[in-house]
């Protein structure tokens, strides 16, 4: 009879534990072959399944050796909450309540770390990729996904000694500045000792913005690079008051807020022919509310600091939906705000952005002004009117 201390012990690794389950995974497979055949693919281009790399969130696979020898320390800085939820009403009238949850936020110092400058993927030794890291998965798909990202992991990648933070590529102005600077502002906590990686294939505006920091900036063409400390936080995955809190502070400690009671301005900001634009319906909507002050802004004609000098003067704000109504983080609180939807697609990020700012938001759809097709310029404007009394 074998005793309790004869077993042979298999090495406690994440993969190890993974590989338990491989005969179940190719029974899966036999009843779906595609799945195995698309894993076989990825394995021979890629030279691992991406899914044996996902280790998932950082904080809750600190247990795992691979993962905690490289975790130098570990803070929570802020507790995570469930927002209030908004009451929405979509086209035609369909109610909705929108709720989020905000998650925790832990600042990390992660040693040797791999960052991919295009996908935000932060990768350690044994090819794990700490997707907390990431403000959502959206960032992946924008990317094609992370098979790149995990050849490259694999490589001998650009290394930087020292303590760093980074910034990577982003196709879209409202997710680098309402997701990715906080993040950011957050990581380095005010340490001027704390340098900073910037791809140069961030947004213009926020290269600007990270500029008025007394911390060195470095950018770099790299699509992969390695770090001797990586300073950096969790997402909350979500925007709430805590990122709002931290952009204004920013601002405000840059000399680009005024708190001082002044007239404020009203603005419409122009999309012109850009995606979900319209040059006809603006120019209509303009002349409709000719008589009401409004001052025409066009945020790609400024310097980032321009833009929240701008609107730090503003209260009222008129838009399509667009990355510019990001900008309504530069206003002061219990502003107005007014999105504009003229096509089908719907995000509810501006809603949220705007109930934690404390502002006051009004989306409008033009389907709901809309017989066979056709818009009711009369009857939209009414309503647009009726909303900025």
């Amino acid at each position: 009879m074998l005793g309790f201390g004869t077993f042979k012990k298999v090495p406690s690794t994440f993969k190890n534990n993974r590989k338990i389950s491989r005969k179940n995974q190719i029974n899966f497979w036999k009843k779906s072959w595609r799945a195995g055949v698309l894993r076989l693919v990825e394995r021979i281009l890629a030279g691992a399944n991406v899914s044996d790399s996902l280790a998932g969130s950082s904080i809750q696979i600190l247990h795992l050796p691979e993962v905690r020898k490289q975790i130098a320390s570990i803070e929570l800085i802020h507790n995570g909450k469930a927002l209030d939820p908004i009451n929405l009403t979509l086209a035609g009238g369909i109610p909705i309540r929108y709720a989020d949850v905000h998650l925790p936020i832990y600042r990390l110092v992660v040693k040797n770390a791999k960052i991919s400058m295009i996908d935000n993927s932060v990768w350690l030794n044994d090819t794990f990729t700490l997707d907390s890291l990431l403000p959502a998965w959206q960032r992946l798909m924008y990317a094609g996904g992370i098979s790149d990202s995990l050849i490259r992991s694999k490589n001998n990648n650009p290394y930087f000694s020292g303590d760093w933070a980074f910034l990577g590529k982003s196709n879209y102005y409202y997710h680098q500045l309402a997701e990715e600077l906080p993040s950011l502002l957050m990581s380095i906590q005010g340490n001027t000792n704390i340098k900073i990686l910037v791809s140069v294939e961030a947004q213009p505006a926020i290269i600007q913005l990270l500029q008025l920091l007394p911390n060195k900036i470095t950018l770099v063409s790299e699509k992969m690079v390695e770090v001797e400390n990586l300073h950096a936080v969790t997402s909350g995955r979500t925007f709430s008051q805590i990122e709002g809190e931290v952009l204004r502070e920013f601002a405000i400690k840059a000399g680009l807020i005024n708190n001082k009671i002044i007239p404020r301005q009203k603005l419409f900001i122009a999309r012109g022919e850009l995606s979900r634009g319209s040059i006809e319906i603006e120019n209509g909507i303009l002349d409709s509310i000719s008589d009401l002050g409004f001052t025409v802004i066009n945020p790609e004609n400024f310097e980032a600091q321009e833009q929240i000098k701008i609107f730090s003067n503003a209260d009222t704000v008129i838009s399509f939906h667009g990355g510019a109504l990001a900008n309504m983080i530069w206003l002061k609180p219990g502003s107005k705000v007014v999105e504009l939807f003229n096509h089908e697609y719907r995000t509810y990020h501006f809603p949220r952005m705007a109930r934690e700012l404390g502002h006051n938001y009004i989306g409008i759809d033009f389907e709901d002004f809309s017989d066979a097709g056709q818009l009711s310029f009369e009857r939209l404007v009414k309503k647009l009117r009726s909303t900025l009394d």
